[in-house]
């Protein structure tokens, strides 16, 4: 499949626009309205935006196709192209995706909630069919023929012979798409509905396909964000201010005392220091010359009040104000407990994680004030091209053109492939920082940060508290559950608009507490509720968001409930579950990891080599609260592990993971993202925990936030559910819901004990352990 260089898809789509021999599937443009006098970007001319393209057929055979989003490594170009390859009859090879480049691609919103394939990939399916269809059409006429009896091979559409297989006519008879097109330039807008192929007829989807991305990074021939390298180029790099990890208060924007410039007089290269409220940055001839800089350059800070103790969160979280949020009340009051009932409560502590991406977040923008460029504007309100490694373009220019006043027409996103995060790193902050030292200098700058910055100031995954109180009637019966959930996020707005003073630094609240927050088994009575809280510390979303901690907390007490019941935990999971998708999916996880019922674990007591051991299971569908059908695909594990009883330490012995995603555009990219969620899943549950100081996080590198090893990977099995005539559903966040629990489950399975706030660290094992043996003492 061809790739385009992702630094062409602006002139690309331009030309497009005036080609010929093209068909093109297009809609209106989502512009963004003229800004009103006095507000950002008033000052500039609007521009207004070309349609948004689909689809282009080209006449040489090459089939391009456009999309918001962009791929994190999930191997969405891949997939979205078969989807594409599938609708028009054309092979795979010879379509190009263009992802997440702000002046080609459609403005679908941020790549989140596992919503690219279920979702932003319709528009994309119904082009590509609309294009077909047309280009049928205007065969039949040139044919003579009926559209029905025609038939499309490759992109070649031929007359079926009567009582004959589609494969009796070799593929070089019929007409080409190309020729179908001539000198044209067709653009037709995109059909509220369409006919699209029924999967008993698929060739292309739900077949296994390499991902069209790794062969360029496999041989080192893919440009990073961070190999991006411009004519005239600086190098930048940031000083950020003592208040490390935190963007919420009256100090931030405010705390900057003095710079003192003399400091690096002597630095060679030195082309400017530039200072806007909080942030501060240096811009320098050579990489070398910005990071001595930048570490000589003497900035004296107010101090900034001191962090709540967060090492532990409960307290801080508990202190938080909140609003308490009511998600569902079902069933009557339970009435007060029988005989043989009973009631159990337990909280759930879910730490502050980082997305740790493995290569710190570059950035480089080229701000230029050169009088009208490519009919997009005049010379007064400047324009502006960044290269970025976000997984929000559109909301990034949206960002930009509240921190700089352009209009957004005027601001060019180039989405280049990063380090990833599955959640929002650095990403968008150090695009801003080069956008302001570029402005400064009116030339090209490169920033890049250090890990020890990306480490502090990325928004971090929330801390969260889940409160649940049930009971369990005679029998086993699932009389009442009631559970609320905190969580404290802001979504972490772009840095460098907060340390400016262009957007207010006092505290937000986002509802974001609450996916997956109701419980997929069958109670009598619920009450489910978000206490929804602002940021303590800069926080957004990380994979899972608050879906995996409400999973975490569902899934551990469900097992409560059953070892209270003397129940199997799989067999009481069947027993209270209305979802049959669900049911067959446990079953089949079940037989391939050869589950017995009734079968235990040591408990507590050590087998003869003295090792504990034991297995856990748990189960979760993912619900994206505001969007219902976002991500809700079905997923569960069984895991199989050991503990050393002395150190504590865990060992994960096998891992089986069911996933049920609906209908699998390409098996093989779905079975790779379920073993992307284990690796990250068990790195999270196992270790994963920010630390964090008086003065903010202190997790500034890896020795102080480690992650899983590949000595330390279990092997993985992966049951697929076969589900090609189903709705295709979200595969990236769902398999990463039942990992913590599982293991939870499993560590009480190996040593009688309920741990219940991950990180599962040795220390946090062997504590544990010893408590108990002092209580038996």
């Amino acid at each position: 499949m061809p790739m385009h260089d992702d630094d062409s898809p602006r002139a690309l789509r331009m030309a497009l626009a005036q080609a010929r021999g093209v068909l093109l599937i297009t809609r209106p443009a989502q512009a963004a309205p003229k800004p009103a006098p006095g507000q950002p970007g008033a000052a500039s001319d609007h521009v207004p935006a070309l349609p948004d393209v689909f689809v282009a057929v080209r006449a040489d055979g090459e089939v391009l196709a456009f999309n918001g989003h962009v791929d994190l490594g999930t191997g969405i170009r891949t997939a979205l192209a078969q989807i594409v390859a599938e609708e028009l009859d054309v092979p795979l090879a010879s379509v190009c995706m263009v992802l997440g480049h702000t002046d080609a691609t459609p403005n679908q919103g941020p790549t989140i909630a596992s919503a690219t394939i279920q979702i932003s990939a319709q528009p994309l399916r119904r082009a590509a069919a609309q294009a077909r269809a047309f280009l049928v059409a205007r065969a039949a006429e040139r044919l003579g023929a009926s559209a029905d009896s025609l038939v499309v091979d490759d992109g070649r559409i031929r007359v079926r012979q009567p009582g004959s297989p589609a494969s009796d006519t070799p593929a070089e008879a019929g007409l080409a798409y190309g020729a179908l097109l001539g000198d044209e330039h067709i653009e037709l807008p995109l059909a509220d509905e369409i006919a699209t192929k029924p999967a008993s007829a698929y060739r292309v989807v739900g077949k296994a396909a390499p991902r069209v991305d790794i062969p360029a990074k496999a041989t080192g021939a893919l440009t990073f964000v961070h190999d991006v390298r411009v004519p005239g180029m600086l190098h930048g790099r940031v000083i950020r201010p003592p208040y490390a990890g935190r963007d919420a208060g009256d100090f931030v924007g405010r705390s900057l005392i003095s710079v003192d410039r003399d400091s690096i007089r002597d630095v060679p290269g030195v082309v400017e220091v530039v200072t806007i409220g909080d942030f501060v940055g240096v811009v320098a001839q050579r990489e070398e010359q910005a990071i001595e800089a930048a570490r000589r350059l003497r900035v004296r800070w107010q101090a900034a009040p001191p962090l709540p103790r967060l090492d532990d969160p409960e307290p801080a979280l508990r202190a938080n104000p909140a609003k308490r949020r009511e998600l569902r009340a079902e069933g009557e009051a339970a009435p007060p407990p029988r005989q043989g009932a009973a009631t159990l409560k337990r909280g759930y502590v879910w730490p502050y994680q980082m997305h740790a991406s493995i290569g710190p977040s570059c950035g480089v923008a080229h701000w230029r004030d050169e009088g009208r460029d490519e009919g997009r504007g005049d010379a007064d309100g400047g324009m502006l091209t960044v290269w970025s490694g976000t997984q929000n373009p559109h909301v990034l220019r949206i960002d930009l053109a509240r921190l700089t006043g352009l209009d957004e027409g005027r601001i060019e996103i180039v989405r280049m492939e990063a380090a990833g995060c599955y959640g929002r790193n650095c990403a968008d902050d150090v695009c801003a920082d080069a956008v302001l030292l570029s402005r400064a200098v009116g030339r090209p700058v490169r920033v890049q940060l250090s890990r020890e910055q990306e480490h502090l100031w990325e928004p971090k995954g929330a801390a969260q508290l889940m409160d649940v109180q049930g009971t369990l009637g005679a029998g086993g019966a699932l009389l009442g559950y009631d559970f609320v959930s905190r969580y404290p996020s802001n979504d972490a707005p772009t840095l460098a608009l907060l340390l400016t003073g262009r957007i207010d630094p006092a505290p937000r609240m986002l509802e974001m507490g609450d996916r997956t927050a109701v419980p997929p088994y069958d109670y009598a009575q619920v009450h489910i509720a978000c206490d929804d809280t602002p940021a303590i510390v800069r926080a957004a979303w990380l994979r899972g968001v608050s879906a995996l901690p409400n999973t975490f907390a569902h899934e551990c007490f469900i097992d409560e409930l059953a070892h209270e019941a003397g129940a199997d935990p799989l067999a009481f999971r069947l027993r209270h579950l209305r979802d049959e998708r669900a049911s067959e999916l446990l079953r089949a996880v079940g037989e391939e990891a050869l589950w017995r019922d009734g079968q235990r674990g040591t408990r507590g007591i050590p087998d003869a080599d003295g090792k504990l051991r034991g297995r856990g299971i748990a189960y979760a569908r993912y619900i994206h609260s505001k969007f219902p059908g976002f991500g809700a695909a079905w997923s569960a594990w069984i895991v199989d592990l050991e503990v050393e009883p002395d150190s504590g330490s865990i060992r994960v012995l096998r891992v089986v993971v069911g996933q049920d995603t609906g209908m699998m555009v390409n098996p093989d990219g779905v079975r790779h993202q379920v073993h992307g969620n284990v690796v990250q899943t068990l790195s999270r549950a196992l270790k994963e925990q920010v630390r964090f100081d008086r003065d903010g996080v202190a997790s500034r590198e890896w020795g102080s936030y480690p992650l899983l090893t590949f000595p330390e990977l279990p092997p993985i099995t992966v049951v697929l559910m076969p589900r090609q005539h189903e709705a295709p559903l979200g595969a990236g966040e769902s398999a990463s819901l039942p990992g913590a629990p599982a293991l939870a489950n499993a560590l009480f399975d190996a040593t009688g004990l309920r741990l219940r706030r991950p990180p599962f660290t040795p220390e946090s094992v062997r504590a544990a352990l010893a408590e108990t043996e002092a209580v038996a003492d």
